[in-house]
């Protein structure tokens, strides 16, 4: 059941309402992040995403890729953000202030997945098949991030080039 906000309209004394997602957004608080790389066969993007200490995060993510793989989200893997380049978190309302204390870093040092959450085998040797996988939102699963945590977005492509996306859509808990 979705979260709503109930306005009544003072000049045609309507109700409309938003959905919790879109009130986020209106509040500032909701954030997106963008990356892509064109990667070869048995390559990998590891992308760390840290919780900060304080704040729960509902968390989004995306993979669009035009080959097939692997992917994985897990949680406290192996992995550090050492060696590895920031993805900047944009803040979905452009006339808000607010920033992201929710952090995103891509290809630091990587020993193993920790505890796999999700695993889905995107498209097929052929190329054929679903290439898109969408993790959480409506009907699907809802991923709490807790204050603290530690979790890693994993693509390893089967193809000798694959271009890919991996987008992830935030916003902070009350």
């Amino acid at each position: 059941m979705a979260v709503v906000e109930i306005h009544q309209d003072s000049a045609t004394d309507s109700v409309s309402t938003i959905g919790f997602n879109h009130k986020k957004i209106h509040e500032g608080l909701h954030f997106s992040t963008s990356y892509y790389e064109k990667i070869g066969a048995a390559s990998a993007i590891n992308i760390l995403v840290t919780a900060p200490a304080i704040g729960q995060y509902n968390f989004i993510a995306e993979i669009d890729t035009d080959g097939p793989g692997m992917f994985t989200f897990s949680k406290n893997p192996n992995a550090t953000a050492t060696g590895s380049s920031v993805i900047t978190s944009f803040n979905n309302n452009e006339n808000s202030s607010n920033v992201s204390t929710l952090t995103h870093t891509v290809n630091g040092t990587y020993t193993s997945s920790g505890t796999v959450l999700i695993t889905h085998v995107i498209g097929n040797s052929s190329g054929l098949g679903a290439n898109e996988l969408i993790m959480g939102g409506e009907n699907m699963i809802e991923i709490e991030l807790a204050p603290s945590s530690t979790h890693l977005l994993r693509f390893v492509a089967d193809n000798s080039s694959c271009r890919t996306v991996i987008l992830t859509h935030f916003h902070k808990e009350d």
